[in-house]
C-alpha cells in the first residue's frame, strides 16, 4: 500500500483484502492503528526484516499455500481512473515473469547497479527495481522522492547519484525523464555507466 494513503483507504483496502498483520515503520505507525486498530502491527526500522516477522507471524495461523503457480500472490492496489482503489491481484508466475522479462529486455546482470525513485508498491518501483534486482543480483539502490511535485527540485541530487554510485540502470516514468531533461545545467556529470 502507498505510504500516502490516509487512515480511511489503508482500512478499506486491509478490510478488503483481509489482512492480518500490517508491517509499517515507525513513522505511519500512528496511521496504520487509526486504519486498522485490530490488526497486529509491526514496526520496521532498517533491515533485516526476518526477526520481527517471525515473532509477530508465530500467534497466526499457517498461512495458504499457493496451489499452483496461477494463485493470487501479490494483490496491488491502483487508484486507476476514478480515484478509489482497486484490487490488482498477481499471481507468482506474473511476478517471475515481469522480472525474467525486463532483466532479458534490457540485458540487466549481477554487475548492474540499479537505481530505484519509484516506491515498491507501485508496479513500476516493484517489477523494473525490486524484482529485476532480485532476479538479476544486480546491486539495487531504492531512494524516496517523497512528494513528486518536488521532482523538479530534486534532479540535481538525482544526477549527482547516478554519478557518484555508477548506475547503470536507470527505470523511470516519463515525467521523471522530462523533468531531467528541463534540469538546469551545471557542472559536467559523468553519466558514462
Amino acid at each position: 500500500l502507498s505510504p500516502l494513503l490516509t487512515s480511511s483507504e489503508i482500512g478499506r483496502a486491509l478490510q478488503e483484502c483481509g489482512a492480518r498483520v500490517i508491517v509499517t515503520d515507525p513513522l505511519h505507525a500512528e496511521v496504520c492503528q487509526r486504519a486498522a486498530p485490530g490488526l497486529t502491527q509491526i514496526h520496521i526500522n532498517a533491515p533485516p526484516f526476518t526477526d520481527p516477522l517471525d515473532r509477530a507471524l508465530d500467534g497466526l495461523a499457517d498461512p495458504e499455500v499457493a496451489e499452483s503457480r496461477d494463485d493470487d500472490f501479490l494483490i496491488q492496489y491502483s487508484s486507476g481512473s476514478t480515484g478509489r482503489l482497486k484490487q490488482v491481484r498477481r499471481s507468482q508466475y506474473n511476478l517471475v515473469s515481469e522480472a525474467r522479462n525486463f532483466t532479458s529486455g534490457a540485458g540487466i546482470t549481477a554487475a548492474d547497479r540499479i537505481l530505484c525513485l519509484a516506491p515498491v508498491n507501485h508496479a513500476h518501483g516493484l517489477g523494473n527495481g525490486l524484482l529485476a534486482a532480485i532476479h538479476s543480483g544486480a546491486t539495487l539502490f531504492l531512494e524516496s522522492l517523497g512528494n513528486p511535485a518536488a521532482l523538479p527540485d530534486r534532479c540535481g541530487w538525482i544526477l549527482d547519484r547516478l554519478q557518484r554510485d555508477r548506475i547503470t540502470v536507470f527505470p523511470g516514468v516519463p515525467y521523471l525523464f522530462d523533468a531531467l531533461a528541463g534540469a538546469p545545467e551545471g557542472r559536467p556529470l559523468d553519466l558514462s555507466q
